[in-house]
């Protein structure tokens, strides 16, 4: 037990192996609504069809039947060649990020060994890996990439003169670019920040020629896709003009505020205890700690960006998707600074006491997952979802002509009829006023005969939707059948807050529509 508490890489390798026993044991980390938005295509492809996700063909008209480029096709490409190897199922979607989090992991630990951290402070870091829990989208290869810069430019902070490392780093950076836009603006700001303030603060000579180079590298990008892939552009222009995670400058409210907290507790208990140091960090950068501090202040610039845009303009999910996987950096080297300069106001043992609340608050759902999850896991697994779902599929396609609505994790599994049109549950309508009303006007719409809802997307969006559906339009019958016998902690107001989507257990929809002679009813007024 000593043996494994001096080796600073143990709660990294812990990490990565309960993501591991996570995944094969229960199936997750569950998909979440916007996991086959990004993989529809390559499904499809795959599939035999054409590079489009025709699941969100009504949302997004060009990328659902034209030619699929909502965000930049690195990860794409990457998932083609993942899923050409081991098939197209939600197992292979979900170990492929499982994968990536594992390098991830594993490049986060390199860049603190390098930075020669004491190892408790490295456990402590590699703590705050427990708060990521979801990682279904293309940003897992951007962070694996944007980590991967990050370390490249930790070699140029120790020596300081050759300018190989930071070539690298602008390299990566422009690959993360091509993964992730708004990761490739947080990430080159890190760099970036790190390395002005390193040779502005210390010894080393400003590197202007790198640092334009990335500076400039995503203008660069965005040119060459604008006027020499339309295809690419058109499709990503579609996204951003209708995408519902910009809804403008707003005041945070509470549950933003209750998202900041959960995803960077550590990120914030280390910026008030380095608060008293900060006018002395002119003299810090300048002795044998000043790339620690370095990268803690990069790290902490683009976290409080991140923040800043996640609480006061953006969608609060970009907190713990993009922000919180700095947050092991930040923790670590912010302590690794106030320690080696003498500037940690609490004993080491209150800082650790501290460290260890946080790890626990923002680690409630990796506890959730492990408890409850395994619980569900055993009730519904993800192969008895898939049947289910499959069941309802076939039970579908020989009903009325009807359309399908599925959620993101089920629609791996949905290996349909020709006959069938499956629609993504995000994406029954385009985006237009309240989430609650759109989504009713798509349902009246299209008068799907099934929802087939992830326990999360039911409680979550839906069942307002149908209960607003079963006012206004008396002439629908809607019966609703979930599957699981556990309860899930969506089901709760207080625990869906907590713990989110850790049961494979679909809610069946079915809804019975008035044959078009029978219905002459208009939509409410409230939602024409």
């Amino acid at each position: 037990m000593r043996w494994l508490v001096a080796k600073p890489g143990t709660v990294f390798a812990l990490f990565v192996g309960w993501k591991i026993a996570l995944f094969l044991f229960t199936g997750q980390p569950v998909p979440f609504n916007d996991a086959d938005f990004y993989d529809g295509a390559v499904v499809n492809s795959l599939g035999g069809g054409a590079f489009v996700n025709p699941s969100i063909a009504i949302a997004r008209p060009y990328s659902g039947t034209e030619f699929f480029s909502a965000y930049p096709l690195l990860y794409q490409g990457a998932l083609f060649g993942w899923m050409k190897i081991f098939g197209t199922s939600v197992q292979v979607a979900v170990g492929f990020h499982v994968f990536l989090i594992s390098i991830w992991t594993a490049l986060v630990y390199l860049i603190l060994k390098r930075l020669e951290l004491p190892t408790w402070v490295m456990h402590l870091a590699g703590g705050f890996l427990f708060t990521i829990t979801a990682h279904d989208r293309p940003d897992s290869l951007a962070h694996v990439l944007g980590a991967g810069a990050v370390l490249a430019m930790v070699g140029w902070l120790g020596a300081g003169r050759s300018r190989r490392p930071l070539w690298l780093s602008a390299l990566l950076l422009a690959l993360v670019v091509c993964a992730s836009l708004q990761l490739g603006a947080v990430y080159t700001a890190v760099v970036g920040v790190t390395v002005v303030l390193r040779s502005w603060l210390g010894p080393a000579k400003l590197p202007w020629l790198p640092l334009l180079v990335m500076g400039l590298t995503p203008f660069v990008l965005l040119a060459i896709g604008k006027h020499g892939f339309p295809q690419w552009w058109s499709g990503f222009l579609e996204n951003a003009q209708d995408n519902p995670s910009a809804p403008g400058l707003l005041m945070p409210d509470a549950d933003k505020l209750l998202k900041l907290i959960r995803s960077l507790p550590g990120f914030l208990v280390v910026l008030l205890l380095s608060v008293p140091g900060w006018p002395r960090i002119r003299a810090g950068m300048r002795e044998a700690y000043g790339p620690v501090l370095a990268l803690f202040l990069g790290t902490a610039f683009g976290t409080l960006a991140v923040c800043g845009m996640g609480l006061f303009y953006l969608t609060a999910n970009y907190i713990p998707i993009f922000a919180a996987y700095l947050q092991p950096l930040t923790v670590g080297t912010g302590l690794a600074w106030l320690v080696a300069a003498n500037r940690l106001l609490v004993s080491r043992a209150v800082a650790i006491s501290l460290c260890g609340i946080c790890i626990g608050i923002g680690g409630l759902r990796a506890v959730g997952m492990t408890t409850w999850g395994l619980w569900c896991a055993r009730d519904v697994s993800c192969a008895d979802a898939g049947r289910i779902v499959t069941a309802e599929l076939h039970a579908s396609s020989t009903a009325a002509m009807r359309p399908v609505v599925l959620s993101s994790a089920y629609l791996y599994l949905a290996a349909p009829p020709t006959n069938l049109h499956l629609i993504h549950s995000d994406y029954v309508v385009r985006p237009q006023g309240r989430e609650t009303q759109s989504d009713l006007v798509g349902l009246i719409t299209l008068e799907p005969s099934r929802l087939l809802l992830t326990q999360f997307d039911f409680y979550r969006r839906y069942e307002p939707v149908l209960a607003e559906l079963q006012r206004t339009r008396r002439d629908v019958t809607v019966h609703v059948t979930n599957t699981a016998r556990v309860p899930a902690p969506e089901a709760e107001r207080f625990t869906r807050k907590l713990i989110q989507h850790i049961s494979w257990a679909p809610v069946i929809v079915e809804l019975s529509w008035p044959t078009a002679r029978e219905s002459n009813t208009p939509l409410p007024s409230s939602i024409q």
